[in-house]
């Protein structure tokens, strides 16, 4: 689904629609809610950066490193928090090069991927307090680290479902449980720039669309809040967020 598709206005039905039994959750049964993606809709991501850093040390070349490292088993297991960061830093270093590279110059390079996303910060700054955001990322812990320290905008999100501390990718069998769970029936969205994850977001019951970038989908995506925005206090204070 994209954005053209979004019903206009009114709570979303999930397929597995189930009244939340907890007073907290019926006193938010009314709020909107916005389940975001990080990389590319939050947060821009340049893996090109970490195969161009690690070419200049090492014997690979950059479009070596990024399709080794880039994506693969060895970086699932890394974001499921299967494999230790370390480990994995470790592996980079010996493949690159003989002697091994110094691990902390492997780690920077791996952490240094990210930029603040044009158009993201100001989308949060300008929601209503009514309107809670989750964050729902497949990250690893060294990924994690860095984001959150270097991209303070993100305090928006009252909660952080990511993959290392879940056990679990978004396209993963139940990787979109917990989630569908804490929302309950409350109207959400789900917003991500992979169809994969789009699908299985879909397959699990929630409203989910394939974000473009901010230039072509932020209006709609304000339209969609506007619809569903009610006057009531936000989840929990900025700077606040649970970490599930």
């Amino acid at each position: 689904m994209d954005f053209a598709d979004l019903v206009p206005s009114g709570p979303v039905k999930r397929t597995d629609d189930k009244p939340n039994a907890s007073s907290a959750s019926t006193a938010r049964g009314s709020r909107p809610l916005l389940i975001l993606d990080l990389g590319r809709v939050l947060v821009d991501v340049r893996f090109s950066r970490f195969g161009d850093r690690i070419a200049q040390v090492s014997e690979r070349s950059a479009d070596e490193v990024i399709a080794r490292w880039g994506d693969g088993e060895e970086k699932h297991d890394l974001d499921r928090g299967v494999l230790a960061p370390e480990r994995f830093v470790s592996k980079v270093a010996s493949w690159a090069a003989a002697p091994a590279l110094d691990v902390d110059v492997v780690r920077d390079a791996w952490c240094g991927i990210f930029d603040p996303l044009q158009g993201a910060e100001s989308f949060l700054a300008e929601l209503p307090a009514s309107v809670d955001v989750w964050i729902l990322s497949d990250t690893d812990p060294l990924h994690t680290e860095r984001w959150l320290g270097d991209h303070p905008y993100l305090a928006r999100a009252e909660r952080l479902f990511l993959s290392c501390r879940r056990g679990k990718l978004k396209r993963d069998p139940g990787g979109f449980s917990e989630v569908v769970e804490a929302a309950g029936t409350r109207p959400a969205l789900f917003v991500d720039d992979l169809v994969v994850n789009v699908d299985a977001g879909q397959r699990a019951g929630l409203e989910s669309v394939l974000f473009r970038g901010w230039q072509q989908d932020g209006d709609s995506l304000r339209t969609w809040v506007a619809s569903r925005a009610v006057d009531q206090p936000p989840e929990a204070p900025s700077g606040s967020a649970k970490e599930s």
